[in-house]
């Protein structure tokens, strides 16, 4: 069975060690800070250093292995969100709300500053799930959850030319469609942002003559995930952006700035 990875343990006085920096020489006893089972240090050339949970550990805040593209992008974001002088916490977890925030962000808001709950997507994820931690992080205190999109899945939407139609995934188009906002798309290897705006496709109608020589038609139609798409270059500065979501009440959120 794969382990599951995290990118922040609790050291042998319980202050929060990232993996990736601030690592203390030598070997020593480190456990994770949400189910408190032991992890293991994994450093390498090639690997994004983290912690490994032990065999037969059940850690409910890391619900599957993430992959090495996720785990590179939540330490990339860390990294930049720290540059621009604000307050991160890595792995933020909230065990009231059954959650762990892969990065909280703490940045000036409206009325002074606040919290938003950046989430790292970088496998496929059910639109049951996207709104159970959304609701979760509201509950928690945080202004809104930002999503932003990582790994292979993203590959043609950073590629693709405006005028040239592609499938998008489920996820991205439910939170393009439920933030109204455009979505931001990670790129690791050039460690570069992107906002991306998704438009729909367009079939005509078509007619034709029946045996009675009556001519009939029918009306044209949306593809259900083709999407072309425009990009936007951005910066990891975030900003309150004022919305009105689907189906629910205008509020504030938090977006990246555009470049």
């Amino acid at each position: 069975m794969e382990r599951k990875n995290v990118l922040v343990a609790l050291g042998s006085g319980g202050n929060r060690i990232e993996a990736h920096r601030d690592l203390p020489p030598g070997p020593g006893r480190y456990d994770c800070p949400y189910c408190r089972h032991p992890v293991h240090l994994k450093r390498g050339r090639v690997k994004v250093p983290h912690f490994a949970h032990a065999p037969g550990a059940d850690c409910p805040a890391a619900s599957e292995p993430e992959s090495p593209a996720h785990l590179a992008a939540k330490a990339l974001l860390a990294e930049e969100f720290r540059r621009l002088g604000y307050h991160v916490v890595l792995e933020h977890p909230h065990r009231k709300y059954h959650r762990r925030v892969d990065v909280a962000v703490r940045f000036p808001g409206r009325s002074g500053l606040t919290w938003a709950a950046v989430e790292v997507q970088a496998s496929p994820i059910s639109t049951a799930e996207i709104i159970r931690r959304e609701r979760a992080d509201q509950a928690a205190g945080y202004l809104s959850t930002l999503w932003c999109f990582t790994g292979s899945r993203i590959d043609a939407l950073l590629t693709l030319r405006p005028d040239v139609e592609t499938r998008v995934s489920e996820e991205i188009r439910f939170v393009h469609r439920t933030h109204t906002t455009d979505v931001a798309l990670l790129d690791g290897r050039t460690r570069s942002l992107w906002l991306a705006h998704f438009a729909e496709t367009w079939r005509d109608g078509s007619s034709w003559y029946d045996a009675s020589g009556d001519e009939q038609s029918s009306s044209g139609w949306s593809p259900r995930t083709l999407r072309t798409v425009e990009r936007t270059p951005a910066t990891f500065a975030l900003q309150t952006t004022w919305v009105t979501p689907n189906r629910q009440r205008p509020r504030w959120i938090a977006t990246f700035t555009p470049a």
